[in-house]
């Protein structure tokens, strides 16, 4: 199996942990935080001069609530027990971005790619997340009541203990989900496809 996905990670992560970028993560925090052009700092910091570059960065407990985070490349980010309420995240990349204990509630989250994303206790209640691909996603014990989850891709996520009451799964693919003990009182199911990943046929 190739190590390049390891190393990748590592190398997001490891960016800001250097002198200058420690000093360039601060700085995008401050400007997250205070509603200032994080883009510029972020292009800075981009090996790519890519303004949407936040991945590998450390924001754990980080106050965002209402940020303007549209396409943003967060994968591998570090947001733990951070406060994103009502902040705008469509259309970013949340690949494996760990948002334990994150509180996201009516939050835009419509068309994010979250596969293998850590949402464990997160509170993303009322939040939009339309479209959103969280294949394999972790969002065991989160709160997600009245939350919009129409056509999301949800194949192999675990929303084991998930408290959904009232949100809409209207389409959404729920193929090999974990749903034990999920509390699903009142939410919207139709058309969702479920049940288990199709099996090799062992004769050819």
């Amino acid at each position: 199996m190739s190590n390049a996905q390891p190393q990748h990670e590592d190398h997001l992560r490891e960016r800001w942990n250097s002198p200058r970028g420690a000093e360039l993560a601060h700085t995008v925090r401050a400007a997250l935080e205070s509603g200032d052009d994080w883009r510029r700092v972020a292009r800075d910091a981009s090996p790519w001069n890519d303004e949407h570059d936040l991945g590998g960065i450390h924001l754990v407990g980080a106050d965002l609530r209402g940020a303007d985070l549209r396409r943003a490349y967060l994968a591998y980010a570090d947001l733990r027990d951070s406060t994103l309420n009502e902040a705008n995240l469509s259309e970013a990349m949340l690949t494996s971005t760990d948002l334990a204990g994150a509180s996201l509630r009516n939050a835009d989250l419509r068309g994010v790619k979250a596969g293998l994303g850590i949402f464990t206790h997160c509170d993303l209640s009322h939040a939009a997340l339309d479209g959103a691909l969280l294949a394999r996603a972790r969002l065991w014990g989160a709160r997600l009541q009245g939350t919009s989850l129409r056509r999301a891709h949800l194949v192999g996520a675990d929303l084991r203990h998930a408290d959904l009451t009232g949100a809409d799964l209207a389409g959404a693919t729920l193929v090999s989900a974990r749903t034990d003990n999920a509390d699903l009182t009142g939410a919207i199911l139709s058309n969702v496809r479920s049940g288990g990943l199709p099996q090799p046929d062992d004769n050819r």
